[in-house]
């Protein structure tokens, strides 16, 4: 399904952070999507790290030369490595991406909304590669910039429950295709965890 080498990867640091997303989705959703994005996070950094050339000329082109951490996330999305897992994942799961999401989000920085020209309620499979993260990292930000509670307002829960139920499996999909971890084939202790994620990747 993925076809992506990232050598750089620290792939028990993003399996680890996926595991914790997956152990607490049930009891705690908000702590469940925002681990599961610390995993996605450290995956589209490295990605752009070690595509740097073209991270460069994609960010000229794309995003007026800005390389932070939306362009690094939207120059993997917009990736043919990346095209070439979603078209894959999305066959092969389509039960996926059968929930339905409200649009659009708004961003609480810029009262903007998420994407711009897309209401009313939808499937993910509706929508772009590039729509999909876009609504799920602005639901990120609006979180890590303190602009919403889902403690409290159900709308901002059930974004929430939303974005960590489409994160986790994707996020172990992509995990356990990407090749480039070196392995000790003598001392290998993270095999549990590795088998723990291609399970989730699979179910």
């Amino acid at each position: 399904m993925c076809a992506i080498e990232l050598k750089g990867l620290e792939f028990t640091r993003s399996r680890n952070w996926l595991k914790r997303a997956d152990d607490c989705r049930a009891q705690d959703p908000v702590s469940a999507f925002i681990s599961a994005w610390i995993s996605f996070n450290h995956y589209y950094s490295t990605f752009a790290v070690e595509n740097a050339n073209r991270f460069r000329d994609w960010s000229r082109h794309h995003f007026s030369g800005r390389q932070g951490d939306k362009a690094e996330l939207l120059f993997l999305v917009d990736s043919h490595e990346f095209s070439k897992f979603s078209a894959s994942y999305r066959k092969q799961y389509p039960q996926r991406l059968k929930t339905t999401i409200e649009l659009p989000v708004i961003d609480m920085l810029r009262g903007t909304p998420v994407p711009e020209k897309i209401t009313g309620a939808h499937e993910l499979s509706d929508l772009t590669n590039e729509d999909v993260f876009r609504v799920v990292y602005q639901i990120r930000n609006n979180l890590f910039h303190g602009s919403k509670d889902p403690m409290k307002v159900q709308r901002d829960h059930a974004l929430c429950v939303t974005a960590s139920e489409f994160m986790i499996p994707l996020v172990a999909a992509l995990l356990t295709g990407t090749y480039g971890e070196v392995l000790n084939a003598y001392d290998d202790p993270g095999q549990e965890l590795r088998d723990h994620i291609r399970k989730l990747a699979e179910a």
